[in-house]
């Protein structure tokens, strides 16, 4: 069963991977795989579906993590911009990789991968590059919640 399912996991990462992020002039995100094809990146917001079957099913507990997570994320992010405005870069890489983390957790790829992409920029140093993505981290942030609260229903 692991196999099954660590094998699975590990495939759409590396797929997911492979591609890469653009925004069309409509203003969607997508996710270019290959040369050709484009695969719709609000398919990647939340994907409620992986997160309960990782809970195997307790839809409750699906509820009960998405309640705390979204109470909790916007004091991380919150922290975040502390750690920035002290230029601490070890905090601020660590604060990225809790909320790296917790939206992985909570199958939020998209936010998952802005704070990705955030936490290398803040362990090479360069809190210019993650200053200026706070914005589309929030965004990320913004959509999942939407996301969260619509499938929540």
């Amino acid at each position: 069963v692991l196999k099954k399912w660590l094998t699975h996991e590990k495939a759409d990462v590396e797929r997911m991977r492979s591609g890469t992020k653009e925004t069309r002039a409509d203003g969607d995100l997508v996710k270019r795989v290959g040369a050709e094809k484009e695969v719709d990146a609000s398919a990647m917001i939340f994907d409620r579906a992986g997160l309960v079957s990782r809970l195997m099913g307790d839809e409750g507990l699906a509820r009960e993590l998405i309640a705390v997570f979204l109470e909790d994320i916007p004091k991380q992010i919150a922290a975040l911009r502390g750690y920035l405005e002290a230029g601490n870069a070890a905090r601020v890489a660590r604060q990225v990789h809790t909320i790296k983390g917790a939206s992985a957790n909570l199958s939020g790829e998209v936010l998952r991968a802005v704070a990705s992409d955030m936490e290398k920029a803040a362990k090479a140093g360069d809190l210019a590059a993650v200053t200026a993505s706070m914005g589309e981290l929030e965004s990320a942030f913004d959509r999942l919640r939407e996301a969260m609260k619509i499938e929540s229903i």
